[in-house]
């Protein structure tokens, strides 16, 4: 079985990014277009990737039948890193009854760590400053752990809980700086080493 997955279709514009950051950190990746994720390709690895990109064009191809393919990954043990518009979409795919309010705008943004002994964050505490482009501000619901948050007290990274896989979204993005890249690293293995 292969491990990481990173979605890298016609949606996902900031695949290189992520994909970028995984070469640097010195992981091994597939890149998965639309016509991959939508047959089930899935199945071969241990965790997706979904990085940021178009929302609305994601949840156009999701509907074709990508939405049943992910779920049914999560659900056998499959991890899933969401970013951005790979959070945004998490709801449509029945990974979490979180709401996802929308929000614009790119810059640096302070998030605030508020479980520092959560893996993810293994290597951050208190305040992080982070990238951040467009993300959802997230608000938990059900089996949702928030990680950190925004200043208004929303989620800007949250695990939710509830299926056999792990399930990791970021608002912000962890890809596009060289100091919280660490922060990818350890959201990967902690999806993978959710598998049996």
């Amino acid at each position: 079985m292969a491990g990481i997955a990173v979605f890298g279709g016609s949606c996902a514009a900031l695949a290189p990014e992520v994909c970028a950051a995984l070469d640097r950190l010195g992981l091994d990746y597939d890149v998965l277009g639309d016509l991959e994720l939508l047959k089930g390709d899935l199945e071969r690895y241990r965790v997706l990737v979904f990085p940021g990109g178009y929302t609305f064009e994601c949840l156009k191809l999701l509907r074709v039948g990508g939405s049943e393919r992910i779920r049914r990954f999560v659900e056998g043990g499959g991890g899933y890193v969401g970013i951005c518009a790979g959070a945004y979409v998490a709801p449509h795919i029945g990974l979490t009854r979180g709401r996802m309010i929308r929000m614009r705008g790119t810059y640096v943004e302070t998030v605030f760590v508020v479980d520092e002994r959560h893996p993810v964050v293994r290597g951050f505490r208190g305040e992080v400053r982070m990238h951040y482009q467009n993300g959802p501000h997230m608000v938990p619901s059900g089996g949702d752990h928030p990680i950190a948050l925004f200043r208004d007290d929303t989620a800007a990274i949250m695990e939710c809980r509830g299926m056999r896989g792990r399930v990791i979204l970021f608002s912000t993005h962890p890809e596009m700086l060289p100091e919280t890249m660490p922060m990818l690293r350890n959201a990967v293995e902690y999806c993978t080493a959710g598998i049996p």
